[in-house]
């Protein structure tokens, strides 16, 4: 639209997702740049988490909220890649008017989590023999 010098979207499956650390380190330790990508469209938000907080006189005091926004669109997978080893307790939050998103988040070890939804927990994904790893993800 020229007279906005700007463009429209019509895409209804645009969303925000916002995701935290809340560890205890959550001010102090640097996870950023966290990367979200698609690779089947070849999508790449590469997020700094949000501003320094505290101002010792002319100088920053290096605390940052892990904390991050990003812009996605609905109905597609994700892969969500930290700069440092991922918290062990994080909050995902998803804004959209339309759809969900599938998020894969590499950890640097083997480990098992804890999924919750809505404060209920999840359960596990169940082992498949046919195809010899775990079930893949229904996104329900």
């Amino acid at each position: 639209m020229s007279i906005w010098n700007g463009y429209y979207c019509e895409n209804r499956n645009i969303g925000i997702l916002q995701f935290e650390s809340l560890d205890s380190d959550t001010w102090d330790r640097s996870i950023q740049p966290v990367a979200l990508l698609n690779e089947e469209t070849g999508f790449n938000n590469t997020m700094n988490s949000m501003m320094d907080h505290v101002w010792d006189g002319f100088y920053t005091g290096q605390l940052r909220l892990s904390r991050f926004p990003g812009q996605l669109e609905t109905g597609k997978d994700y892969t969500i890649e930290m700069t440092s080893t991922p918290p062990r307790k994080m909050r995902y939050t998803l804004q959209a008017d339309l759809g969900g998103v599938k998020l894969k988040i590499p950890y640097p070890v083997a480990g098992s989590l804890t999924v919750k939804a809505n404060g209920v927990l999840k359960d596990y994904t169940p082992w498949n023999k046919e195809i010899g790893r775990h079930s893949p993800l229904t996104k329900s």
